[in-house]
Parts: structure tokens; C-alpha cells; sequence
């Protein structure tokens, strides 16, 4: 690899000093141009020239200075093996500052807020009817294991979504916390209406498409319209002191047209930014996704909307949601949507399935020096509770597992 592939700077001089008045001076240096440098191997190999010559005023105070007891022969051996040491030493410090400045990308937030929406996309897609008061649990179970920002529910048709037919009830039962943000899914005014008329419900979550085949069978609408209905919805919340956000759905693929365009997503992006979200959020709605994808995705949205965070909500229908999240953290996104135990899917998506798991994003981002501001034991108890009352063993790894350390 070369140091232009690297992205180190151009090679220094090194000026070494002779300790008396009257010696000389030798000046150690290299071309400046990387095609003149070898793919691979150590400096030593690496075309130095030296140049010596008389000096007939001593070292300035700051000069390297060494001082040899031999002929000239061994000096010039030294200054040799001097200037290649050097030039080792150059390469391996320049090397510690890329891979320092490569480790404080990986950490650039050292703390990453999670929104639980597991009583929302969690449960929409059971084919068995959860409680209303069983919800009114799971959010309660939220809220002690960390959750601040909880998805409680959604205002949508009752017909095509009956696990959520029970939204203004659920939300009277909510637990009265200054600290805690409710959020309620809606997909149209109507929606947006009985949410906030529903009281309680403190943010409202708006989403558009990128396609319009999956636009008309998950909203009765085309991508635009569907951009359209969200941006009023951000502007209804904040008309009613609300706030509100948008989620890009089919982000990162979509299951009747395929491949989305990530320039589709940015020009999105841009538009959405407009009507001034609390954030945007970019939806693996399929679990399509790919970390290199998402690396892209979010670090040109992030470029496109500066100001505006960026919240990730990832599926692990192929097994990549966890290393999603990582991609997506490592490139600035500043907040996770995850499900307790990895229950979810969309029901007008074929073959979606759950959401990244709660305690797995936990556990990974906890012990990678990422605070969540969660309890892992309290959410891994939790999980085993909504197994219980789901009568199955949930997708989760984490609350499976031994806990570590123990």
C-alpha cells in the first residue's frame, strides 16, 4: 500500500547536526511523490538520499544533534541506518494517528438514544390479539428498563391492522412521565387527528416511501403522495405542540420493485428536510439491507440534511440488522429503533420479518463503550416476560443466552 493510499503526508527531511563548530551537517530525505515509493516492504528499502555538508555555524538549539567516535566509513553507515529507523518510526506514528482518528469515527457518539417500538411494529404483525392491558405492561416494562422514546401504538385503519384497533385506549392507560415520549404511527390526517385528540401521545411519526408499488399497497397512495401526507403531518404536529418525524421506508430495497436508488433516498431526504422533522429516519422495511449500503446511505443523507439527525430502523429478515446498526452508528446516526425480543414485521411487506432485538442492540453497543441508557438484565427480563405472553420462544440471541460478564 502506498502512502498516498494510506492518506499520509508527503515524507520529511531529517537534518542531523554535528556537535561542534566547524563539522557538518547531513541531510536525510526522500522523493516526494508516492509513485517513487515501494508497494511494501520497510523504509530501509525505500529510495533515501543523503546529502553531507560543511557547516560553518553551530546547530541551532533545537537541532538534532549525534555525535560519532569513528571514521568516516561508520558514519556514514550510521547515518544510514539512522535515517531508516527514522523513516520507520515516521510511517508506524503516522499510522497510530489514522487508525486513532479511524477509532474515534467507529465511537463518534458515544451514546446512542434507542426508541422500544416493539408495541407498535412489534406487535402489528401477531396474528394473535395482545391485551390492551398486556401493551399497557410492555410499555411499563419499557420504561424501567430505560426506554425514553417508546412507538405505543398506531392510528390507522382498524380493519387492515386489528392488533392496533385499541389505540385510544391504550393510550389513556399510559403511565403520566414528564420524562418519556410517546410516540403514535399515523399515515394520514385522519390519523394524525386522533392522535392528537387521543391526548397522551407527545410525538407523531409520519412515514413516506421510495416506491410507489409499495407506497399503494402499505398506504393507498403513490410515493409522492405519500411524501405529501407526511410533511403535513410533521406540520399538524407542530401546529398542535407536538413534534414530529418522518421515516423513509423501503430505504434500502423494496419488495415489488427491488433495488432503491440511493440518490432516490437522498432526494427524499432533502425534500422531507423541508418541513423541519425532529429527525429523519431511514427503514430497512425488508431487511435488505447490506453494512457497505448502509455506510453510504446514511453517511450521504447525513451530508444532505446537515442539522437534522439521522435514526435507523433496520429488520433482520437476512440476518444483517445487527451489523446494520453498527455501520449505521459508526456513520453518525444518532438514534436506534429496536423491538423487545425481536418480534416484528410489516404486514404489507411479504416476508419481512422481526425488527434488531432490544437486548441485542443492548448488549452490542454497551460493551462496544456506546451508552444506551438501558438495563440489559431488566430488558433480557422483560423479553422473558413477552415470551411468556406471546406462548413462543422470541428471535432475540441475547436474553437466550448466558448472561456475561456473570
Amino acid at each position: 500500500m502506498t502512502r498516498h493510499q494510506l492518506g499520509l503526508s508527503p515524507w520529511p527531511q531529517l537534518r542531523i547536526w554535528s556537535p561542534v563548530t566547524g563539522g557538518s551537517s547531513l541531510t536525510i530525505s526522500a522523493p516526494m511523490s508516492p509513485s517513487s515509493w515501494p508497494q511494501k516492504g520497510p523504509a530501509i528499502n525505500c529510495p533515501i538520499s543523503t546529502t553531507l555538508m560543511p557547516s560553518s555555524a553551530p546547530p541551532p538549539p533545537s537541532a538534532f544533534v549525534i555525535s560519532f567516535l569513528s571514521g568516516p566509513g561508520l558514519i556514514e553507515e550510521g547515518f544510514a541506518t539512522l535515517g531508516s529507523l527514522y523513516l520507520e518510526c515516521y510511517v508506524f506514528f503516522n499510522l497510530l494517528n489514522d487508525f486513532h482518528a479511524i477509532g474515534r469515527k467507529m465511537l463518534k457518539n458515544l451514546h446512542v438514544e434507542m426508541v422500544e417500538v416493539g408495541p407498535r411494529d412489534g406487535l402489528q404483525n401477531e396474528a394473535t390479539l395482545v391485551s390492551t392491558a398486556d401493551k399497557a405492561d410492555l410499555i411499563r416494562r419499557a420504561i424501567d428498563y430505560g426506554a425514553r422514546r417508546i412507538e405505543v401504538t398506531s392510528f390507522v385503519n382498524p380493519q387492515k391492522v386489528p392488533q392496533l384497533a385499541d389505540a385510544e385506549q391504550l393510550v389513556a392507560m399510559l403511565p403520566h412521565r414528564d420524562d418519556v415520549t410517546y410516540i403514535g404511527l399515523v399515515l394520514n390526517r385522519r390519523g394524525a387527528e386522533r392522535a392528537i385528540a387521543a391526548g397522551r401521545i407527545d410525538e407523531l411519526g409520519a412515514v413516506c416511501v421510495t416506491s410507489d408499488s409499495f407506497g399503494i399497497r402499505n398506504q393507498g397512495q403513490s410515493a409522492d403522495a405519500s411524501l405529501a401526507a407526511a410533511m403535513e403531518i410533521v406540520r399538524l404536529a407542530t401546529a398542535a405542540g407536538r413534534s414530529g418525524q418522518i421515516t423513509i421506508a423501503t430505504a434500502f430495497g423494496c419488495p415489488f420493485e427491488g433495488e432503491v436508488p440511493i440518490a432516490r433516498v437522498v432526494d427524499i431526504a432533502k425534500r422531507v428536510a423541508d418541513s423541519a422533522p425532529r429527525e429523519i429516519a431511514l427503514a430497512d422495511t425488508i431487511g435488505c439491507g447490506s453494512p457497505a449500503q448502509v455506510v453510504e446511505m446514511v453517511g450521504r443523507v447525513r451530508e444532505a440534511i446537515a442539522g437534522l439527525p439521522v435514526r435507523v430502523h433496520f429488520h433482520n429478515t437476512r440476518g444483517t440488522g445487527l451489523a446494520n446498526v453498527w455501520a449505521a452508528v459508526g456513520e453518525g446516526a444518532s438514534t436506534v429503533d429496536s423491538s423487545l425480543g425481536g418480534l416484528g414485521g410489516c404486514p404489507f411487506a411479504p416476508g419481512a420479518a422481526g425488527n434488531v432485538p432490544t437486548e441485542d442492540v443492548v448488549y452490542m453497543l454497551e460493551r462496544s463503550g456506546i451508552t444506551t441508557g438501558f438495563d440489559l438484565q431488566k430488558t433480557v427480563k422483560a423479553a422473558a416476560w413477552l415470551a411468556d405472553r406471546m406462548d413462543r420462544t422470541l428471535p432475540a440471541m441475547v436474553s437466550k443466552a448466558p448472561a456475561f460478564p456473570s
